[in-house]
């Protein structure tokens, strides 16, 4: 279930990338996937799809896509964004306890 939710999330950013942004080709995969963390990573983290994006990143290494340095930088940047929200949501869950 959370594969399918998250390739769901992945193809509705995909297609508006593709009107939006004009991605053609796979060089623009890597900007691509910047773009992936900073506007759909936040959703990934709430739904606990962390995983599945990794995999995915992998998986696009096997087949070429994607060079290994592209993959570590993009989990990178999603490691840190899920470790900004898990703090910002410890800080303000102390705030609230009597």
């Amino acid at each position: 279930m959370l594969v399918l939710s998250f390739l769901y999330l992945l193809e509705v950013y995909v297609v508006s990338c593709f009107l939006l942004h004009s991605y053609i080709g796979d060089c623009r995969l890597p900007a691509a996937c910047e773009a992936f963390i900073r506007e759909r990573g936040v959703e990934v983290v709430q739904r606990k799809l962390g995983r599945n994006l990794l995999l995915h990143l992998v998986s696009l290494s096997d087949f070429g896509l994607l060079r290994p340095e592209i993959v570590y930088r993009t989990a990178v940047q999603f490691l840190h964004l899920r470790r900004q929200l898990e703090d910002s949501a410890d800080s303000g869950s102390q705030y609230c306890s009597p």
